[in-house]
């Protein structure tokens, strides 16, 4: 109601320009696709340093794709191996653009029971963004994309953690798990409840009507047209811009730096070398965050790391101004040309890998020989 409510005043206050298929051929965003994102890690062995590079949006696309341009942990992976013929690290890309810390700790989870190909390391971006939400999203939770390992991995780290209720409470929210057994894990998503009687014949129906009408069939597509009008008239009414102040709910910031914890403990118990970093953030006033929420993650982030042993930078200022952007006119939410705050280009990117290779190069040769002494003496288990 709301929506409607909203769109219909706004309708004759706005107008709407907007064209999904120039938006979907802008070129400036790319999504790359290559080894670096498509192939697993490798069956992870002494002689090599295997790492996972978890992100959102910021690692996963490029703005204004340029000539030579590269995604950051292809910079990683190429700057580490500059010097290394044998080709001595691998690197994957993984992440979801808008990524949850509650996604973090499940992607973390995983890698680390993924057989024979788990990480050494797990890089991963923190961004103030990614405390804004909570709950992770279907695509990671359903029955389907939980794996065995994962639910008995996530029903332990639950049962272990009582001092965490925050964290807790969150995929209590979601899952039915057995805490009573000496290896717990989670029974089913709590969304698996038995269809009833008028929940089979609605889905029937519903399979029925996409078969004979179009219109129906692409209802999602139609949802998120809608969307995309009403984020447009509700910015112009109330003056919304990419530059707006968005204050960091104190009681979210809270359950998501549990999560982040849980993250770092279960990371430190797989014998999984944590490297946690603030994500650049633009130097440009007016912010959407507030100098408050930005000093307490760079307070409490490398806190946490230090209580885990885990390797912890700070990229806050890492990215100048003249290398991040505006919006393309083509965006439909009204930011046309407005600054984006969540993207640089191609020299942010090169920014970004080599100062990570720079930073953690001292410390491989170490982690490496830590690592060949850990798996003689107790390989680990998936």
């Amino acid at each position: 109601m709301t929506l409607v409510l909203v769109v219909t005043l706004c309708a004759g206050l706005v107008k709407y320009k907007f064209d999904p298929l120039e938006a979907a051929q802008n070129p400036r965003l790319t999504f790359k696709k290559d080894d670096i994102t498509s192939k697993p890690l490798p069956a992870n062995n002494n002689s090599t340093i295997s790492i996972l590079y978890i992100g959102n949006s910021q690692i996963l696309t490029l703005m204004d794709k340029q000539p030579g341009d590269d995604l950051a942990p292809t910079w990683l992976l190429n700057t580490l191996n500059r010097d290394s013929k044998e080709g001595r690290y691998v690197v994957k890309q993984d992440g979801l653009p808008n990524l949850r810390m509650t996604e973090v700790l499940l992607k973390s989870m995983d890698a680390a029971t993924n057989g024979k190909n788990y990480p050494d390391i797990i890089v991963a971006g923190i961004v103030l963004d990614g405390f804004r939400q909570l709950e992770p999203r279907s695509e990671l939770t359903d029955k389907d994309s939980l794996s065995a390992n994962v639910k008995k991995e996530l029903g332990q780290i639950l049962k272990s953690s009582p001092d965490m209720i925050l964290a807790g409470n969150i995929f209590n929210s979601l899952y039915k798990v057995d805490k009573s057994a000496d290896n717990p894990e989670i029974l089913q998503t709590n969304a698996e409840e038995p269809k009833s009687l008028a929940g089979r014949w609605e889905e029937s129906l519903q399979t029925q009507l996409e078969s004979v009408s179009l219109l129906f069939k692409k209802r999602k597509d139609i949802h998120t047209l809608f969307i995309l009008y009403y984020t447009y008239a509700r910015n112009k009414l109330f003056g919304l811009s990419t530059s707006t102040t968005r204050p960091i709910s104190p009681i979210v910031y809270k359950a998501n730096l549990e999560v982040l914890e849980m993250t770092l403990r279960y990371l430190k118990g797989k014998n999984v070398r944590a490297v946690f970093y603030l994500a650049p953030i633009r130097p440009l006033e007016p912010s959407p965050y507030l100098p408050r929420d930005i000093q307490k993650i760079r307070e409490d982030l490398p806190a946490l790391c230090k209580k885990y042993g885990a390797f912890c930078l700070d990229y806050g200022n890492l990215v100048p101004e003249k290398d991040w952007i505006n919006y393309h006119a083509s965006e439909g939410s009204g930011f046309a040309n407005q600054p984006d705050f969540a993207h640089f280009t191609g020299r942010g990117h090169k920014r970004l890998g080599e100062q990570l290779a720079h930073d953690l190069k001292p410390h491989l040769a170490e982690w490496l020989a830590l690592k060949n002494h850990r798996v003689t003496l107790n390989p680990p288990t998936p």
